[in-house]
């Protein structure tokens, strides 16, 4: 009977636990100049935790990405800075070199700002955890209001397609 209660604790890895034990996400906006923006997410891993990156060229796993809402008042910039940078080691499981992100890391993205009204846009950010290959959707909002940008984490929870 404990092998079985055993098998399924190792099954449900990242299901039933607190994202927390697994990763931490912080989001903030810095200011690099008036018009350009610097959307920032820090990424903590733990308990062996890791995630694909965005600069991997693998094609079997999920890598980090972004997805932001079209809007008339800012552009995003398509590249995805990683700090530090992640570097490709061989997965024996698809015999192909793959860009692990196995230590806390940092994203940046350059958002310019086109004018100055008031908008609200949300994103999402998505990944697949490692070792347990479940895929997160975090939820975000970028608010500029009186001229100040911010953002908010509005929600983290394992995406609809795994679930499905």
């Amino acid at each position: 009977m404990a092998f079985q209660l055993q098998e399924i604790k190792d099954l449900s890895f990242g299901l039933f636990a607190k994202t927390s034990d697994y990763f931490n996400l912080e989001f903030s906006i810095d200011g690099s100049t008036e018009n350009n923006k610097v959307l920032s997410i820090e990424l903590s891993l733990n308990n062996g935790s890791y995630i694909i990156s965005p600069n991997s060229n693998d094609n079997f796993y999920g890598p980090l990405t972004i997805f932001h809402s079209p809007g008339d008042n800012y552009i995003v910039k398509p590249e995805l800075i990683e700090i530090p940078s992640s570097h490709p080691e061989m997965d024996t499981l698809i015999n192909s070199f793959v860009n692990f992100v196995r230590v806390n890391t940092k994203y940046q993205q350059i958002i310019e700002i086109k004018n100055t009204e008031d908008f609200v846009t949300r994103g999402i950010l998505e990944f697949v955890l490692e070792p347990s290959c479940i895929p997160y959707d975090v939820e975000f909002e970028i608010e500029q209001r009186n001229g100040l940008l911010t953002v908010t984490k509005l929600d983290t929870k394992v995406s609809e397609e795994f679930r499905q």
